[in-house]
């Protein structure tokens, strides 16, 4: 079983990009770590904990947008000091420049993926309508926008589909992969405007 687990962790590891660690983040709390690459900047962090880890996600925050899906188990995220109990199949939507982080709750495993992408990904190269009204607007008024999606969404299973699809697009790398992703993303972002 062990054998099948570092396995399954290496494959992992191989399909996703690294996590960030406590050394990335600097006394400012700002994560100083790169996600993806200038012409493509989008990374997917997948991690699985333990339930004697205590400390899930390190408190720090960053000029990207963070989409946290959890896979498995429960965990206690906070962001900008409001804590949310995140379940098994929920989704926090963290807007640039928020302060967040993660504790375990009860001692409970947890497993989550973190999709982090440049808001200048999705931008607009002028400021068209799109741009004005549903862009500018997560990025002016960051705290307004965070979201904490639960099976009590009525469009939750859309979220679900479209982080998914994410997380599968970024994994496989199939040809023209970049184009969907991308797409999901605004997909993503409409059905967080329908919340």
């Amino acid at each position: 079983m062990i054998f099948y687990e570092r396995r399954i962790n290496k494959i992992v590891d191989y399909l996703f990009t690294p996590n960030p660690s406590e050394k990335d983040i600097d006394r400012s709390l700002n994560e100083i770590a790169e996600h993806g690459q200038s012409l493509f900047p989008v990374a997917v962090h997948f991690t699985n904990h333990d339930q004697y880890r205590k400390n899930m996600i390190h408190t720090h925050w960053h000029r990207e947008i963070e989409i946290l899906y959890i896979s498995r188990g429960i965990m206690e995220v906070k962001i900008e000091g409001k804590s949310y109990i995140g379940k098994e199949g929920d989704i926090l939507f963290i807007p640039p420049n928020q302060l967040h982080g993660a504790v375990s709750y009860h001692h409970s495993p947890c497993a989550f993926f973190a999709i982090v992408f440049d808001s200048l990904f999705i931008k607009s190269n002028f400021s068209d309508f799109i741009q004005q009204s549903y862009i500018d607007s997560i990025i002016e008024f960051p705290s307004k926008y965070i979201v904490h999606a639960t099976n009590d969404l009525p469009n939750i299973a859309e979220l679900r589909n479209n982080v998914v699809q994410i997380i599968d697009e970024f994994a496989l790398k199939e040809p023209f992969f970049e184009l969907s992703l991308k797409a999901n993303l605004l997909l993503f972002l409409k059905n967080i405007y329908l919340t």
